[in-house]
C-alpha cells in the first residue's frame, strides 16, 4: 500500500508540473495550477481524473493506517479530510472559478485551501508519529514559511510556483513518513 501511495504522490505532482511547465505558458495570465488545468477540455478532464484517483489512493492508505496501527488515527483522519477536499476542489473547479489567490468566497478555492491545510497537517502528524519531526517536518515548515514570505513580497505574482513548492514539499514529507514507517 505504501508503494501505491508514493506512486500516487508522484503522479499528481508530475501532472501539476506538466500543467505549470507545458500548459501554463499557453494560457493568458494563468497564475495557478487550476487555471492551467482549465486550458482545454482534455486537461480539465485529466485534472479531475488524476485528482480523484490519487485522492482515492490517499484515502485507502489512510484507512489502511488506521486498521493496522491506531497511533496513526489523527494523521489518517487529517489525510482522509485532505483527500476528500482534494476531490471536492477538483469537482468545484469551473471556468467561472475566481482564481485570485485567497478568494474564499469561491467554492473551489475554499476546498483547495482546506485540502492544503489538511495535507500539511497530515504530513506533520505522520512525520511526528514516525519520529521525524525535527529532521523532516521542521525544515518543511521553514521552507513553507519562506515561500509564504516570498509570495507576499512578490504580491502573489508567482503563485503557481508557490503552489508547486507546497505540493512537492508536502508530498516529500508524506512519502518520507510512509517510507520511514513501513520500510
Amino acid at each position: 500500500m505504501m508503494q501505491l501511495f508514493i506512486v500516487a504522490l508522484i503522479i499528481v505532482n508530475a501532472w501539476h508540473l506538466y500543467l505549470v511547465v507545458k500548459v501554463r505558458p499557453t494560457v493568458v495570465n494563468a497564475n495557478s495550477v487550476s487555471e492551467s488545468a482549465l486550458a482545454s477540455h482534455k486537461t480539465f478532464l485529466l485534472h479531475r481524473i488524476i485528482h480523484t484517483l490519487c485522492a482515492a489512493v490517499f484515502m485507502a492508505f489512510a484507512i489502511n493506517l488506521i486498521i493496522h496501527n491506531s497511533r496513526f488515527l489523527l494523521p489518517s483522519l487529517a489525510l482522509l479530510l485532505a483527500a476528500s477536499f482534494d476531490i471536492m476542489q477538483g469537482l468545484k473547479l469551473t471556468s467561472c472559478t475566481n482564481h485570485k489567490p485567497g478568494t474564499l468566497s469561491d467554492p473551489h478555492q475554499v476546498s483547495a485551501w482546506l485540502m492544503s491545510v489538511f495535507y500539511l497537517v497530515a504530513c506533520i502528524l505522520l512525520l511526528s508519529e514516525s519520529g521525524y519531526f525535527y529532521q523532516v517536518a521542521l525544515p518543511i515548515i521553514g521552507i513553507l514559511f519562506g515561500t509564504s514570505f516570498w509570495l507576499h513580497a512578490t504580491k502573489m505574482k508567482y503563485f503557481y510556483i508557490g503552489q508547486m513548492i507546497f505540493f512537492v514539499i508536502v508530498s516529500i514529507g508524506l512519502g518520507a513518513a510512509s517510507y520511514f514507517e513501513f520500510v
